[in-house]
């Protein structure tokens, strides 16, 4: 009998065991399960923002694209825009596909990324026809940089609910449906395009060291073809002299298009290239504290270290601000057709000022070691007021100069720049080649106290 109570009392406390066994079991895999959902939601919401994203990044081009048409005045530059317009328009209907917002209402702008490039195209060819862009033409390409802007403007409410974590896109889903595929957020979701001003910082067209720079990272430096590498020593020299440091040692070698030698005192950077031997970068560490300089007295800094170390023609263009350096941009100075001077945009140096004590923080020569070449400037063959008749009528110039421009391949063109004020305010830059009377580029000029910005 005891026996018998005894094999009940084992049997009940392995039920219980087993019983326990299996809810914590079961508590694990729910856990699991949820913590795999919880996941699983986190991409997805991750892939949508990176389509959204996508789609910003889309329209801030199609509204820097239409912005520029406006201004155009030649058959070959629009044909360029209208080409790049098609692009974009492709590119935000592919993003916006890749949303879950197939539900909502979005007619109008489907409709608008249909005919912003269709459009353009039709406008083109009519102009490479010998037809002129009409009054009409251009108030149609105002309308439609206006209605992408509406869109940018309204979606980017959508955008930071969604990056800061008040809305989500199955929020957005699980609320149309309930609406009965009507739009929960009038105004947002079905009319709009996010506009975040930070993406002009990461855009592969927005240039801070002057027009063109970006260009030149795709070329061999022209400068040390053929040269005689030099020693390590001689390159140890030569950095010394140019940073005003006397204890900088070798670092470490840097391979490449532009081989060079690294120099460091654990406070400053110095490269110079093996081949030639020439200054190529400088970068210094330190804390800025408050600013005690001006601008204008940071670039006269900048162009006294340029005289000294060797660095005699060239012009100052843009600057920026950031972290208490003053970065000025400097591109080279020639003479064309033994009289004229000749802003060379290709030849780019950029020099960092401390602004407050005006130290030389930063130096970096690689665009002009990419570029500079002895080049022999012909007379233009169109002059400044032959080049202007081929400015847009939106446009009143204020000043122009003779410059050298990159082409779209490791050429050079030899370019009127007109600066430009448009019927709306904006400042634009526009080049129309100096001997084929061409327009070769636009230009968006976006200037504020911490520098210019180039679109």
């Amino acid at each position: 009998m005891n026996k018998s109570i005894n094999m009940s009392r084992r049997g009940f406390i392995r039920l219980i065991s087993f019983l326990t066994a299996g809810v914590i079991a079961f508590g694990i895999m729910s856990w699991v399960y949820y913590w795999q959902n919880v996941m699983a939601k986190r991409h997805i919401e991750a892939s949508y923002l990176r389509s959204l994203e996508s789609l910003s990044v889309s329209i801030e081009s199609i509204k820097t694209s239409l912005n520029k048409g406006i201004y155009s005045n030649s058959p070959q530059m629009l044909g360029e825009i209208s080409g790049r317009l098609s692009s974009d328009a492709s590119s935000a209907k592919m993003s916006l596909s890749q949303l879950p917002v197939t539900d909502l209402n979005l007619e109008n702008t489907n409709k608008f990324l249909s005919q912003v490039g269709n459009y353009a195209n039709s406008i083109s060819k009519r102009f490479s026809d010998g037809e002129e862009l009409t009054a009409e033409d251009r108030e149609n390409l105002n309308k439609l940089l206006g209605h992408a802007e509406s869109l940018s403007n309204e979606l980017w409410g959508v955008g930071s609910m969604v990056s800061g974590g008040h809305l989500t896109f199955e929020e957005v889903l699980k609320h149309s449906l309930e609406a009965g595929n009507s739009n929960p957020y009038p105004g947002h979701v079905s009319d709009g395009f996010s506009n975040v001003e930070g993406l002009f910082e990461d855009y592969p067209s927005l240039i801070y060291d002057g027009p063109f720079s970006e260009h030149l990272s795709k070329q061999s430096p022209r400068m040390i073809e053929g040269l005689e590498e030099i020693s390590r020593e001689e390159a140890s020299e030569i950095a010394r002299r140019v940073s005003g440091s006397d204890s900088l040692e070798f670092a470490n070698d840097i391979e490449g298009r532009m081989s060079a030698y690294a120099f460091s005192d654990g406070r400053a950077t110095v490269t110079i290239t093996k081949n030639g031997g020439l200054f190529s970068q400088m970068l210094k560490y330190r804390q800025i504290s408050d600013k005690a300089i001006s601008t204008d007295e940071a670039i006269a800094l900048a162009e006294e270290y340029l005289t000294s170390i060797g660095m005699d023609n060239m012009v100052h263009t843009y600057f920026e601000l950031n972290g208490g350096i003053c970065t000025i941009n400097f591109a080279g100075y020639e003479i064309a057709g033994g009289f004229i001077p000749v802003t060379v945009y290709t030849d780019i140096v950029k020099v960092g000022v401390a602004l407050d004590d005006g130290e030389i923080m930063s130096y970096d020569g690689r665009g002009f070691i990419t570029a500079h070449h002895e080049r022999n400037h012909d007379e233009p063959a169109f002059s400044e007021e032959d080049a202007a008749e081929k400015l847009s009528p939106q446009l009143t110039v204020q000043s122009a100069k003779l410059t050298v421009i990159p082409s779209s391949g490791e050429h050079e063109r030899l370019c009127w720049e007109f600066l430009c004020r448009a019927d709306n305010g904006n400042q634009v830059l526009v080049y129309i080649n100096a001997k084929s009377g061409v327009e070769e580029q636009i230009l968006l000029l976006r200037i504020s106290d911490n520098g210019t910005l180039v679109i």
